[in-house]
């Protein structure tokens, strides 16, 4: 229990320093040593990791969840089998919804 309290965290290996620098603050043992909320943290985190772009969070996805993404790509298939089937079909109305004939 005393080193949660005393014990200075090592940086992980492979952490850019200036990315330490962000998250030893948020997690600094003194509270008068972090970010004061978190719009702060928000701000220091955006200024020092830059977001992640629409191919690079593709590629995590896809490494990350394949059984899920080949799941998905059978409904998908379903899906478009399913619309190509039915594109030529009448559309149907349920009874419940059609609209009431005018009185008299």
């Amino acid at each position: 229990m005393m080193s949660i309290v005393n014990d200075v965290l090592p940086r992980p290996a492979g952490m850019k320093s200036e990315v330490w620098k962000v998250v030893s603050t948020a997690l600094a043992k003194k509270p008068e040593d972090r970010y004061r909320n978190a719009p702060e943290f928000a701000e220091a985190l955006r200024e020092h990791i830059p977001p992640a772009t629409e191919a690079e969070i593709g590629a995590l996805v896809t490494k990350q969840f394949p059984a899920q993404l080949e799941e998905y790509a059978k409904w998908e298939k379903l899906a478009q089998e399913w619309s190509s089937m039915n594109q030529h079909a009448v559309p149907h109305k349920p009874r419940d919804l059609e609209e009431e004939p005018p009185p008299g």
